[in-house]
């Protein structure tokens, strides 16, 4: 059995570095939107982020957002999204050589 490397303590990502490096603009685009469900980030009376989800599962077909104005924005959003596909190859590659899986099964490991 692989043994599995937990940090202790654990290490956070900085919730605007998540943000803006695309980790939250790839999930709520490739799954939650489907699901009628999306990521937010509030801020705060005291400047800090606050991670919420936002419910619209009455909405048939889930989340849609048009394309940006600003092409600034456009050119970002492009830029995380290509970002977190070679992130995700480079790691989807790791953990099938490591644990024979991309996806951990439900119920096994």
């Amino acid at each position: 059995m692989t043994k599995v490397i937990h940090f202790h303590p654990p290490r956070f990502l900085d919730l605007r570095e998540f943000i803006d490096g695309g980790f939250m603009q790839e999930p709520n685009r490739r799954f939650f939107h489907v699901l009628g469900l999306e990521l937010v980030a509030q801020l705060q009376d005291d400047g800090s982020l606050m991670l919420k989800v936002c419910y619209s599962r009455n909405l048939d077909g889930g989340v849609v957002y048009p394309a940006p104005d600003d092409d600034e924005v456009a050119r970002r959003l492009q830029r995380n999204a290509g970002e977190i596909d070679r992130l995700w190859r480079e790691c989807a590659r790791a953990r099938e050589a490591r644990y024979g899986f991309v996806i951990q099964p439900v119920g096994q490991f």
